[in-house]
């Protein structure tokens, strides 16, 4: 069950409307949020809340859903298709032919993408298993990142600010 932009839109649409129809909606994805236990109450007012919806959603139906070393190899399987696209984009800067014929490096990158997108959703859901919050880990992160910059400017390794 993926997620389009005009589904998510119609989907919040629809929980801002007030109409019957668009309440009747809204209660039955309530209900369907509830058969899968995903937690509520829960509102969804933003895309990346219903981006979040839908992943706890299919979460909850996969048999393995809590197994943390399942979703690290996962995790790992995913980084090594982005490193490989990246390290083929930038060291086979023409085509390259692959067994399934040649590719430039737009696609290579496209699959590189793919992976990215397929990696952060697995590292979201090991999130949610682990009970983190993943804004509260996002602003950990750029504020750690904040203050390494400290070193890296001290250290000469980025530009110093004009």
């Amino acid at each position: 069950m993926v997620l389009d932009k005009t589904e998510c839109t119609e989907s919040l649409e629809a929980m801002r409307a007030s109409s019957m129809i668009e309440l009747r909606k809204q209660r039955e994805m309530e209900k369907e949020m509830k058969r899968n236990r995903v937690p509520l109450p829960f509102k969804v007012t933003t895309k990346s809340d219903c981006v979040d919806t839908k992943l706890k959603i299919l979460k909850s139906q996969e048999p393995n859903s809590d197994n943390l070393f399942f979703r690290l190899a996962i995790i790992g399987y995913e980084w090594g298709d982005l490193q490989r696209s990246i390290v083929y984009a930038e060291r086979f800067r023409n085509k390259l032919l692959f067994r399934d014929g040649f590719k430039d490096k737009s696609i290579i990158l496209s699959e590189g993408k793919l992976a990215m997108a397929d990696m952060l959703t697995q590292l979201y859901l090991l999130t949610i298993s682990l009970g983190w919050d993943w804004d509260e880990l996002r602003e950990l992160g750029a504020q750690h990142l904040e203050e390494r910059h400290k070193d890296f400017k001290r250290d000469g390794w980025t530009e110093v600010e004009k």
